[in-house]
Formats: C-alpha cells, sequence, structure tokens
C-alpha cells in the first residue's frame, strides 16, 4: 500500500511527510477506524516492523493489540471527535524483545474530508532506565550517610564498652572466670571495630582497606565463636524453654592457617 502524500487540508498539521524520516520520534497516521496510512523510518525500528508489513492493516487490532485499551485507544476515540484534538499520555509496549516506554501524542485533523489522527511515538526507555538508576544512586548515597552515621555512634559505644572491659581485666586478678568473660567482651569489641570499619569504608566510598591476614589456630576459633554465642544459648533457653548443647569434635595438631579471625567468627 502507497503511504500518506503530503496533505494540503488547512486542517492538516503544519508538518511536511517527505520529512518525517528524519524525525527522531515514531508516527505513525491512521484513519478514524485505525488503518495504518503511514508509518515513518523511526517507528521501524522502535516496534521493530518493516512499513511494508503494516500499512494498510488496523494499528489497534492488527499491529499492537496491546494498545485495545482506554488508556489507548479510548483516548484515540476521543480525540477523533474533533479536528485539532491533542492528547498526551505514557504508554507501555511490551515487545517480546525488549518492553518500550513511550510518551504518546495523538492529533486529529481532517484530508479530504477524511478524519486521520497522527500518532506520535517518543522513546523513552532509556531515560526512563537512566533515572531509575539516578533514583537508586541517591537512595544509595542516603543509605550510605545512614549506615555512616550509625557506624560512628556504634563506635563510641565499642570505644566505652573495650575501656571498661581493659579496666575489667586488669582488675579482675583473682576472679578467673570474670576475667575470662572480660576478655570475651574485648574479642567482642575486636570484632565489632572490624565491622564498623568496613562499613564506614564502605557508606563512605573510600577504598577498602585490606584485612588484616594473621596466623589462626582454628580450634581456638571455634572455642571463641562457642564462647560468644553462649550466653544468647542460654537466653534461648530461659525465653522459649529451649535446650542448647554445642559439641565439638576438634583435630589435634591442626596447622595454622593465614586468615583474619574476626571475619571468620
Amino acid at each position: 500500500m502507497k503511504q500518506l502524500s503530503l496533505p494540503n487540508s488547512q486542517n492538516t498539521p503544519n508538518v511536511d511527510f517527505a520529512t518525517l524520516d528524519l524525525l527522531p520520534y515514531g508516527i505513525i497516521v491512521v484513519d478514524e477506524e485505525g488503518k495504518i496510512l503511514y508509518y515513518n523510518a523511526r517507528e521501524e525500528e522502535i516496534a521493530n516492523r518493516q512499513r511494508e508489513d503494516v500499512l494498510g492493516k488496523n494499528f489497534f487490532s492488527e499491529i499492537a493489540p496491546c494498545t485495545q485499551v482506554q488508556e489507548f485507544y479510548g483516548r484515540f476515540k476521543e480525540t477523533m471527535h474533533r479536528a485539532g484534538l491533542v492528547a498526551d499520555f505514557h504508554f507501555r509496549f511490551p515487545f517480546p524483545e525488549r518492553p518500550r516506554e513511550v510518551e504518546i501524542t495523538l492529533t486529529s485533523f481532517q484530508k479530504d474530508g477524511s478524519n486521520l489522527c497522527l500518532i506520535s511515538v517518543s522513546d523513552v526507555t532509556e531515560k526512563d532506565v537512566l533515572r531509575e538508576q539516578l533514583m537508586r544512586g541517591a537512595r544509595l548515597q542516603e543509605v550510605g550517610e545512614v549506615a555512616a552515621g550509625v557506624a560512628h555512634n556504634f563506635n563510641n559505644l565499642l570505644t566505652v564498652i573495650r575501656g571498661n572491659a581493659e579496666l575489667l581485666v586488669m582488675h579482675l586478678t583473682e576472679d578467673a572466670y570474670a576475667k575470662k568473660r572480660a576478655e570475651k567482651i574485648l574479642k567482642a569489641s575486636d570484632d565489632g571495630e572490624q565491622m564498623i570499619k568496613r562499613i564506614s569504608e564502605s557508606a563512605r566510598h573510600y577504598p577498602e582497606t585490606p584485612v588484616a591476614m594473621n596466623a589462626v589456630q582454628l580450634n581456638e576459633l571455634v572455642k571463641d565463636s562457642i564462647a560468644f554465642t553462649e550466653d544468647y544459648a542460654k537466653a534461648s533457653q530461659d525465653e522459649r524453654e529451649a535446650r542448647v548443647k554445642f559439641k565439638t569434635e576438634l583435630a589435634d595438631d591442626l596447622p595454622l592457617v593465614r586468615a583474619s579471625a574476626s571475619e571468620l567468627r
């Protein structure tokens, strides 16, 4: 089918149809029934369809059935009531290869006594993706700022806890059990400080400091981990009437490994 030629009616939009292929957005012209009379090159790219395959076919029922909704077809019918009416709205074409987010403009006009509609299709998919990325980046920045603030406050708490634990270790020379528990607090404080340091670096986008690696005795690491969780286990027994018991089977004479004890605990 031959494409629509340049309209001469004074009611027709002031557009040179010979140049529409140069526009950066899709242009479709349909009659009042929806039959396609014109289809420009940019619309071929957006819809991945050749104009030879769509000219003369019904845009709403044959080419883009997804438009048979009030959001699109309803506005089309309203626009066709009188020449010169314009409707602007956002629409999503669910193409199998990749859905496209578009801005649609419907403009009704007359040619040789026939009511026609110019459908302008502006692909904003990439803009929407970029906008979402910017919004996500802004949200991540906000989360980072909150995390940095929390890390700073928590680090202050750890400083107090660690300082008091060190004093306890120094003064509990005759109470082995209490001293052992104070040493447990010190180890937990060390692990917490390392964790807070990593969070702060990540939140402020600083280059991540390499984790300090030392010779680690795995058996001792397991015992420390159990010691850290004993209090939680006892609390669980009291609150839920649960029976929690730790049983270990540790091999003797394990070689030392190079690792970060705070990361493994």
